[in-house]
């Protein structure tokens, strides 16, 4: 156990080092505009969403395959009925490929304070103003973000604000270095902390369970690896380059090919699904819960649409509810 959690900080402090005097700057042009962080803050969202599930989403590989289940569709003769009402929250990263793909997020999350962010809600962006698909229509996305909801990091780069247009609901982040804490104190005292584990996807995890009281928790695109194809992303990114990469486990006893950051945010959910009393249910591929002696029991691996399905079983006694003195043979479910 104590080597899984050096596993999970071993890059900590690196990470401080270099964003520390960007964070700074970032909150300070944040604070600008939000004008009160207090006022316009996670907390308002404080147990929301209690003892209800919750799907939150990354940006593995693997929504290639699942995230068309979090919509209707049909494929094969077989009819899918999509999301039956489970709250969402997904890494602002997936936005253009999420929009186009029509799937419903009620909020979405950025985390990171560096120049990446500003244009990564267009990756995997399908609509373009050439007809060779250089081009993207930016607007068409910045247009899509009005009335949606973004949890954001009072240390983002604040230029994702001209393509950001809808509302921002603001958090802070764990920081491990009292100076720090202090000098970003005197911009504005809020200690409502997010916990994440160095990634997005664990600062939805951490809303989503400690804020929202949400329960169960359930996982698609935590892939933490690159697919079978090397792809890291469900569309084509930068990010395909491997370079220096880990071979490690998935959850189907495969080697697959990651880095060693990625390991750790990996590392990372393992050792709170351990720990942090609740429900787990992963629903994507790749190497989260995943060693080589098995997976671990504390992450539960499910198919999104098994998952889905169990959401709805009630749902097919609904006629016979419905017409107890018409029906003509009652319905067993199981």
């Amino acid at each position: 156990m104590n080597d899984l959690h050096q596993q999970t900080v071993s890059n900590d402090q690196k990470t401080l080092d270099f964003f520390q005097d960007i964070w700074l700057r970032n909150m300070a042009a944040n604070k600008e505009i939000a004008g009160s962080f207090k006022e316009n803050g996670i907390q308002k969202l404080y147990k929301k969403y209690q003892n209800q599930p919750v799907i939150c989403i990354g940006s593995g590989p693997s929504l290639k395959h699942y995230a068309k289940h979090l919509r209707p569709f049909e494929e094969n003769g077989i009819k899918y009925l999509g999301n039956p009402g489970i709250l969402t929250i997904s890494a602002l990263h997936n936005f253009a490929y999420l929009t186009d793909l029509g799937v419903k997020i009620d909020y979405w999350m950025t985390l990171d304070g560096g120049e990446v962010v500003i244009d990564e809600m267009f990756d995997g962006a399908t609509k373009f103003l050439d007809a060779e698909k250089k081009i993207i229509d930016k607007e068409f996305y910045r247009n899509a973000s009005k009335n949606q909801k973004l949890l954001s990091y009072v240390g983002t780069n604040p230029r994702l604000w001209a393509n950001w247009l809808g509302e921002k609901i603001w958090f802070q982040s764990v920081l491990p270095n009292a100076d720090l804490r202090e000098k970003m104190k005197k911009i504005e005292p809020f200690e409502l902390y997010i916990s994440s584990g160095g990634n997005v996807l664990g600062g939805s995890f951490y809303a989503a369970k400690a804020i929202f009281g949400c329960n169960p928790v359930i996982f698609m695109g935590a892939d933490f690896s690159f697919s079978y194809d090397h792809k890291f992303h469900s569309f084509d990114s930068k990010y395909d380059t491997m370079g220096q990469v880990l071979n490690v486990r998935d959850i189907y006893g495969n080697k697959v090919k990651t880095w060693a950051s990625y390991y750790n945010f990996k590392s990372w959910f393992d050792l709170k699904s351990m720990h942090v009393p609740g429900v787990y249910i992963n629903c994507s591929d790749g190497c989260m819960g995943a060693y080589e002696q098995g997976n671990i029991m504390s992450i539960i691996q499910k198919h999104i649409e098994d998952v889905l399905e169990s959401y709805r079983v009630s749902d097919r006694l609904k006629e016979n509810i419905e017409n107890l003195d018409t029906t003509e043979n009652g319905i067993v479910l199981f």
